[in-house]
């Protein structure tokens, strides 16, 4: 037997690996089920599938996979990768869901709602366009850039005052406000939130809700976190209301000061809502009511009270 066809039998047998050193260009289907070491300038793999399965995957030179490629073993790149899928019959990066992400304070700071229209250019320059400020006593100094990233709500002195991140309500002014966030679509919606430094006389609430307010019997449906000092041992609510029919259900989280809490509300399509914090499940409700079209909220109220926004998402499906 000679050495090459020692080498082809043992390659189709997966016991010796599939060395190429140079240049190369597959233009058919390529399999290696053994040890794989491409190092050639250039590797192209045009085929509608690539496999490559062996223990050991080893390309140092620029591999380019024009259809679909797939490593289930180790591999090691040490030269460029680039994917370039030829199907032409799918959106690119559409996942068929309709997205939105505030970074708080990467576009200013969230003011009065007349602020984004001020003839006062130190005024609207740097009122946010996607949100802004109501509540109780409201006013633009309620909110400041943070120094440590996002934006630092702080209420003003009135035990009752408030400091409410709302949606735009200038017509067409932000899809936040124009876009339905129905029970029946599906949504996704979470924030990144910071308590402040003393939170004995604080309420702050975050998540859906036909109205702003924190009271839990206003809305006949909602779902959002509540805290408020002296309720609930000082531990999370999550509140869901259907059809004017309220629960408050303990999270079993407490609430510390100077604490980072990521929220997370998830309705699914059967319009049931799960409620995270920090990634844990901590409730579960009956289906929604359908059809309703939910608000994005975060609040916090009290004499002087803070709460540092970091940002939220919220999706639904398109259409």
């Amino acid at each position: 037997m000679s050495l090459t066809q020692f080498r082809r039998r043992y390659h189709q047998q997966g016991l010796l690996p599939d060395t190429d050193t140079g240049l190369k260009t597959y233009t058919g289907g390529l399999t290696s089920t053994g040890a794989s070491i491409f190092s050639g300038s250039t590797t192209t793999i045009s085929s509608a599938t690539t496999n490559l399965t062996g223990t050991t995957t080893t390309i140092s030179g620029a591999f380019i996979a024009s259809s679909t490629a797939s490593f289930t073993a180790v591999a090691t790149f040490t030269g460029s990768i680039v994917n370039q899928p030829i199907t032409t019959n799918t959106p690119e990066g559409m996942s068929g869901r309709y997205r939105l992400e505030w970074v708080a304070g990467s576009m200013g700071k969230p003011g009065i709602l007349g602020d984004v229209i001020s003839a006062t250019e130190a005024t609207n320059v740097i009122a946010d366009r996607e949100f802004h400020l109501v509540g109780t006593n409201i006013v633009s100094t309620v909110s400041a850039l943070n120094a440590e990233g996002g934006v630092k709500l702080t209420s003003t002195t009135g035990g009752s005052d408030q400091g409410i991140i709302a949606p735009h309500l200038d017509a067409s002014q932000s899809a936040w406000a124009a876009t339905t966030w129905g029970s029946d679509k599906s949504v996704r919606w979470e924030c990144l939130i910071k308590t402040g430094g003393s939170i004995t006389a604080n309420i702050t609430w975050a998540g859906l809700k036909l109205t702003n307010t924190d009271v839990i019997a206003t809305d006949a449906d909602q779902v959002f976190f509540r805290y408020e000092n002296g309720v609930n041992t000082g531990k999370w609510q999550a509140v869901w209301s259907i059809g004017d029919s309220d629960t408050a259900t303990d999270s079993g989280v407490t609430v510390v000061l100077s604490t980072q809490y990521h929220l997370l509300i998830v309705i699914n399509s059967s319009r049931v809502a799960k409620f995270y914090i920090n990634g844990t499940l901590v409730a579960t409700t009956t289906a929604l009511t359908d059809t309703t079209d939910l608000i994005p909220y975060i609040g916090v109220r009290g004499n002087a009270q803070i709460l540092d926004v970091y940002g939220q998402v919220i999706s639904r499906v398109a259409g």
